[in-house]
């Protein structure tokens, strides 16, 4: 019993510990910063371009059991969720529904 408690310990102090603390400062410091910033501006721009990055990266090249469905359902499922996201008013997990329920009945269309 005594080496499962020293395993989860291992597991707090290692694991969960050194993201809270970054957590911690984050909210500690978000006070301070100011909005509009040009750095707060970069990092945003950052983020957006990693995201949209990684969303092209698997519709051209799929990971995975989506590697076997074609390329023109991919690309009709992503248009397929920004078109919805875009009518819906900005509503992101309506947009990822619409996406998803058009990724599964095009490739049960065209399968």
């Amino acid at each position: 019993m005594s080496d499962r408690l020293d395993y989860y310990l291992i597991i707090l102090l290692a694991g969960v510990l050194p993201n809270y603390i970054w957590r911690f400062f984050g909210v500690i410091f978000a006070a301070r910063l100011d909005e509009t910033s040009n750095i707060l501006r970069w990092v945003n721009a950052v983020a957006t371009s990693l995201i949209a990055a990684l969303v092209v990266r698997m519709v051209m090249l799929p990971p995975g059991a989506l590697a076997d469905t074609l390329l023109p359902v991919r690309v009709l499922a992503l248009i397929t969720g920004i078109a919805v996201y875009w009518a819906g008013k900005r509503n992101l997990g309506l947009s990822v529904a619409a996406a998803v329920t058009a990724l599964i009945s095009l490739n049960w269309l065209f399968a």
